[in-house]
């Protein structure tokens, strides 16, 4: 705090306070749960708020008084106040900086949005920004005031306004003078109850700042979480708003779109009407005056100007000792590990040992890259998974991105020619993810000729791989030779040329995804004679979440379900999944025109089996072993991945650099914590040979559907024939 000798320390989940005079730090709290956060002083330096965990599930705001003793100095801080009842979170605590409130987010409004895909609901927007009145006698600050028509200036400005012209008619410092007056008093007694909801509708609230009888808040938009391929822009963006509440004027006002987090300069007790605020938009920053919305002459405004307030961060020269710093990064990966790990002894490893061994290396570095080599080799020594490191001060490379037809080419020697041997059409309504061949109206087909790209001639020197490069997302001309035909009645051939102007894709990646699991669909239908569904889980995040809403959905109603986790690349979804799966099928919703429906809702009645593969990580090891756990069918395929200790990858080093420590291990009932480096083996083992691939055979997905109409035969779906509909609804 500005105003006393004092210094704040929040380490590991514990929170010191040191006096800078004598160097004496006391501990005022600590947390069994999650690490506290948010510390925020009061004006006058007097006051310590900050969140703190009551559960896993509950945050609340804490309040430590730190006023001097009579003596001057501190000798023990108050013992820490809960002063919100939480309904889920509340978090970010700021003070007004006239001290009459303090503002914070919370997530207590249960106001659930009904799903359009599923029975079910969501409570995505429950935040609101809040504020606590501080003194009893202080009134709700939403609560218009009457005033004679006219006055415009509120009594807080005079009482500035005379104080300033005190100051100057004594020839004191204003800003020294105005600090002496701000002295923040809280009743404790009933504080919890004096709780006021802002006037804005519930949502994503992230910041809430006061401002001189004013609050500013950002407000971020509800979007899904899955990234649009089809948007080619270089320029990160935020997608924030931020809004500023005027007390005088009893208004709300948007201030700017665009906008990240939000920085606003220290205050001065009440001399900050013209406070300073800093925000980013993306990989810019912008200084404007606090609380006041921008002008619309410079709205749209870009350029680095005095006016528009955007920083020319160009401007900026940094010398680096490379060595020097590359240096302390590998000292502080090798510190973050010995803080974060998930257990206190590293599970043995002599951390203090790997550190020598590692450092004598340093001396020898002579590139970025090799910091990289070192860091990985060093994090290595844990033995554990998810030990990353990433990122970084590397030069930036020139991009030249090639474009993507979504078709597989294939050259013909004798023709010295290019041909269309299979267009991958994947999901024709989503943008990207099909061919732009397969598009309507292209009348391209497999088996037709490519003769040249951008009117050059494709031969065997000039690949169209060659003459797509730098043209991701971008319109090309090509010129088509139809296949050969004969036209009837008549012998001779013909050969149409078709010259059309497709967008390429930026990669290829869903569109071959897409038609591998419409293969697999198709094979499983086929061989099942409808009677078995199948769907893939790519990982156990947006991705894997969607494609199992996609396909459980879908099929749900089938007597069986194959669901393929191979490649699963892990997240954190997996409970989701599996408490559909578990679900049990209870009975029938029955009505009298159309199909019966399951009860509970979305139940699936048949037989679960897995597929699992080597490729199968983290969560989806997770999701593994859980699937054996809950006793929902046979796991089939090989061992997966074996690396279960999460990470969040939070902390980043001087260059930009992100490393990872392995901090949330998993221990389960029926393995212990034998599932990390060792995975889980399948209940019937069945090799995916090379061989295999080339044949293009799956013996894996041949395998579980073999078993899973076993299942069904040993034991079939008897759950749709229920009684007759009684005679009389009403016993007797």
């Amino acid at each position: 705090p500005k105003h006393q000798h004092l210094a704040i320390s929040s380490s590991r989940m514990e929170l010191f306070l040191m006096i800078v005079d004598t160097g004496r730090t006391y501990k005022i709290d600590d947390s069994k749960i999650r690490e506290i956060r948010d510390l925020t002083f009061s004006p006058d330096g007097k006051w310590l708020a900050y969140t703190k965990h009551l559960s896993l599930e509950l945050t609340a705001i804490f309040l430590i008084d730190l006023k001097p003793s009579a003596k001057g100095k501190i000798i023990n801080p108050e013992k820490p106040i809960k002063i919100t009842e939480p309904v889920r979170y509340d978090f970010r605590p700021s003070f007004d900086p006239n001290g009459r409130w303090l503002y914070f987010i919370s997530s207590r409004t249960f106001n659930p949005i009904w799903d359009t895909v599923q029975t079910g609901t969501s409570f995505s927007r429950s935040m609101k920004p809040y504020l606590l009145t501080l003194k009893n006698d202080i009134q709700n600050p939403f609560v218009p005031k009457p005033h004679t028509p006219g006055q415009e200036i509120n009594e807080q400005t005079v009482i500035q306004a005379n104080q300033r012209d005190e100051n100057k008619k004594n020839n004191l410092n204003p800003k020294r003078l105005l600090q002496k007056n701000i002295s923040v008093e809280i009743d404790l007694d009933g504080i919890t109850n004096r709780i006021v909801e802002f006037p804005v509708s519930e949502g994503i609230y992230e910041q809430v700042i006061g401002l001189s009888n004013k609050v500013i808040f950002t407000e971020f938009p509800i979007k899904g979480t899955l990234e649009d391929f089809s948007i080619h822009d270089e320029v990160e963006k935020d997608e924030g708003t931020l809004w500023v509440y005027d007390f005088e004027k009893q208004e709300i006002e948007k201030i700017v779109d665009e906008i990240g987090f939000v920085k606003v300069s220290n205050k001065d007790g009440l001399d900050c009407l013209t406070s300073t605020m800093l925000y980013n938009s993306g990989n810019k920053l912008r200084v404007m005056e606090a609380g006041i919305p921008v002008v619309e002459d410079i709205k749209f405004e870009k350029d680095a100007t005095r006016k528009s307030g955007w920083l020319d961060l160009s401007r900026i020269r940094i010398s680096i000792q490379y060595h020097e710093e590359w240096t302390q990064m590998f000292q502080e990966a090798w510190r973050l590990q010995k803080e974060f790990f998930w257990n206190e002894n590293l599970c043995g490893v002599d951390w203090e040992m790997v550190y020598h061994r590692y450092a004598r290396l340093l001396t020898r570095i002579g590139s970025r890259s090799e910091l990289s080599d070192l860091i990985w080799e060093m994090q290595g020594e844990l033995g554990t998974s998810h030990a990353y490191e990433y990122g970084g001060d590397y030069p930036h490379l020139a991009q030249y991105p090639v474009g993507c037809l979504g078709a597989d080419l294939v050259f013909d020697k004798k023709l010295n020619s290019w041909f269309f041997q299979k267009i991958y059409a994947g999901d024709i309504w989503k943008s990207n993810e099909h061919s732009p061949l397969a598009e309507p109206g292209v009348g391209i087909q497999e088996g037709d000729q490519l003769i040249s790209i951008g009117g050059i001639p494709v031969n065997e020197h000039n690949t169209p791989g060659k003459l797509l490069v730098n043209q991701a997302g971008q319109f090309v001309p090509l010129c088509v030779a139809k296949k050969e035909y004969k036209k009837k009645q008549s012998k001779k051939i013909y050969k149409k040329t078709l010259q059309v102007y497709v967008k390429t894709l930026l990669g290829e990646q869903e569109v071959r995804y897409r038609d591998w699991i419409i293969n697999n669909v198709r094979t499983v239908k086929s061989l099942t004679q409808g009677r078995i569904g199948y769907l893939h889980l790519p990982d156990m995040s947006a991705h894997g979440i969607s494609e199992f809403h996609r396909g459980f959905l879908a099929q749900v109603d089938r007597e069986g379900l194959i669901i393929d986790a191979r490649y699963n690349a892990g997240g954190m979804v997996s409970p989701l999944i599996l408490e559909k799966l578990a679900h049990r099928h209870l009975g029938y919703d029955v009505p009298r025109w159309g199909s019966p429906e399951s009860y509970p809702y979305h139940t699936l009645r048949g037989h679960l089996i897995l597929i699992a593969n080597q490729f199968t990580g983290a969560d989806g090891d997770m999701f593994t072993t859980s699937f054996r756990q809950l006793n929902l069918g046979p796991i089939i395929g090989k061992r997966t991945w074996g690396g279960v200790i999460g990470i969040d990858g939070r902390y980043k080093l001087v260059d930009g650099t992100t490393t990872t420590q392995p901090q949330y291990s998993i221990w389960f009932h029926h393995a212990g914590w034998s599932i990390e480096n060792q995975g889980v083996e399948p209940d019937i083992f069945v090799e995916d040979s090379p061989q295999s691939f080339i044949r293009q055979e799956d013996p894996l997905l041949l395998r579980a559907i073999h078993e899973i109409m076993k299942l069904l035969k040993e034991n079939p779906d008897n759950s749709l024939n229920y009684s007759n509909s009684p005679k009389n609804i009403f016993p007797q």
